[in-house]
């Protein structure tokens, strides 16, 4: 149950619903009522109404074409029942629906749907409305998929309102940053309609673009969308639309690949920053980068972070990225020129800081000097190498083989 408040106007909401399955039989029973004047968001909010002292004068009166108003009755009984000689699934349910201007409508429907091979699916549904007898139609289709975020759907539908075919194929705009998204619909029929689209995810904003053909018209939308802000862990950003929680990602590094809880959103600028603008006010978020994609000489104290900003507040992120460690892969042989056996453990000569000897006895040491002095710990005793160290302009530097003697 829920009430509403609008100006002088006072009502409520009631909803009930049942569901039952029982042997692949569904059973979906549910019922809702409206009392006195109830109105929601959506019809407080349409054109000027939510201005308007009177709602329901309004709406009388016929300022409106439409009353955005909820319903004042709706029931609905659906059957599913899947059939045994096939995989195919069908369903028919009655609809009565008495609209917030009082006009009643009692529906009939039918529907059969049916999973084909390569992940495709057919569909095809009937209804009339026994309230009125010129209102009634057929329409089925087939989807296919054609790769992980591309989809065509072909149908067509014969109705009062005159017979349409349609064509629609095109790519769903992702989350991640460099998504592209595109989609081409033909609907033909008494009266054609043809509409293309595309879009771009980019880390600054998304722009999309329309053209469409309805008979002689032809109209064009264009849009971009994206925000601006400033955090003092991050300066001034500029990203796409925030609507909840947003981090301001600082790896200093650029192209380093961001995730959002295990899923790729996209990658750092050329100054290692990245917005990420849909994170859940008040919940965990898990923010991560891929340590792999760091420069041979950077290396990241962390490589997850878990975040909880308040709504419509940021947070900075910042992995503690040392770009400059000085670090190299030593190959370390003993005095019979065999490798240094794996998991022994060693240190510079003037440095605490320990490595470990992994396969091939190559070991990966930080902090180097252009001369260094290690001592390896091969259990019954010690070894020490000399070697030399240059930097190679942030790419990975190998040394050896190094006697450890």
């Amino acid at each position: 149950m829920s009430a509403s408040h609008a100006g002088p106007e006072t009502g409520a909401q009631i909803y009930a619903g049942y569901n039952l399955d029982f042997f692949g039989l569904t059973v979906d029973l549910s019922s809702q009522r409206t009392l006195v004047h109830y109105n929601d968001l959506a019809s407080v909010t349409a054109s000027t109404a939510g201005a308007n002292p009177n709602l329901t004068a309004s709406f009388a009166s016929g300022t409106y074409a439409l009353d955005p108003r909820p319903p004042r009755a709706l029931d609905r009984l659906t059957l599913g029942i899947p059939l045994k000689f096939d995989i195919a699934t069908v369903s028919a349910s009655i609809i009565n629906l008495v609209e917030a201007d009082g006009t009643r409508s009692r529906i009939v429907t039918a529907s059969l749907s049916r999973q084909l091979p390569y992940g495709a699916s057919l569909f095809a549904t009937g209804f009339v409305d026994l309230s009125q007898r010129n209102n009634s139609g057929v329409f089925a289709g087939i989807s296919i998929p054609l790769g992980p975020c591309v989809h065509a759907n072909i149908g067509g539908s014969i109705g009062d309102s005159g017979r349409y075919g349609q064509i629609d194929i095109g790519q769903t705009l992702q989350s991640a940053n460099g998504s592209v998204g595109w989609r081409l619909r033909d609907l033909e029929g008494t009266n054609a309609i043809r509409v293309g689209d595309a879009g771009y995810r980019s880390p600054y904003g998304t722009v999309q673009t329309e053209v469409s053909q309805q008979s002689k018209t032809i109209g064009t939308l264009g849009s971009l969308d994206g925000s601006f802000g400033y955090i003092n862990t991050g300066g001034v950003f500029a990203g796409n639309r925030i609507a909840d929680g947003f981090a301001v990602v600082n790896a200093g590094v650029p192209a380093i690949p961001v995730y959002r809880d295990n899923r790729l959103i996209g990658e750092t600028d050329p100054w290692g920053k990245l917005v990420v603008p849909d994170l859940r006010s008040y919940q965990s978020n898990q923010i991560g980068i891929d340590p792999l994609a760091l420069p041979a000489n950077a290396e990241a104290r962390s490589t997850k972070q878990i975040v909880a900003p308040a709504v419509r507040s940021g947070v900075g992120i910042n992995f503690g990225i040392d770009k400059q460690i000085d670090a190299a892969v030593v190959q370390l042989n003993d005095v019979d020129g065999r490798p240094i056996n794996v998991g022994a453990k060693g240190h510079r000569k003037d440095d605490s800081e320990s490595f470990v000897v992994g396969y091939d006895g190559q070991a990966y040491i930080k902090h180097l000097q252009p001369d260094n002095i290690i001592v390896v710990d091969q259990g019954d005793h010690d070894c020490i190498a000399h070697f030399s160290y240059e930097a190679a302009g942030g790419k990975r530097v190998v040394i050896g083989p190094v006697t450890c003697q």
